[in-house]
């Protein structure tokens, strides 16, 4: 199988990606107007050649929800 050559990232879209991929990560529908045509494996891949982190943000109940249940399911929790 072949495999269609990657296209150069601009100026510009490194700047999206810059701007908006520590709060919305690689898996963001925006991305599709922000950067058409590159897909969330490449964004990713280009984010982290970048130095770029998402960082994943839990509201207090989801911490709390998460912390009642790990104290009870703290070894092979499977939901």
């Amino acid at each position: 199988m072949l495999m269609a050559k990657s296209r150069k990232w601009t100026d510009a879209e490194v700047a999206a990606l810059r701007d908006n991929y520590r709060k919305r990560g690689a898996v963001w529908d925006g991305w599709q107007v922000l950067l058409p045509g590159r897909t969330a494996a490449s964004i990713e891949h280009k984010a982290k050649s970048e130095g770029l982190s998402h960082e994943r943000f839990w509201t207090p109940e989801q911490d709390e929800i998460l912390r009642l249940h790990y104290q009870t399911k703290p070894k092979g929790w499977d939901g």
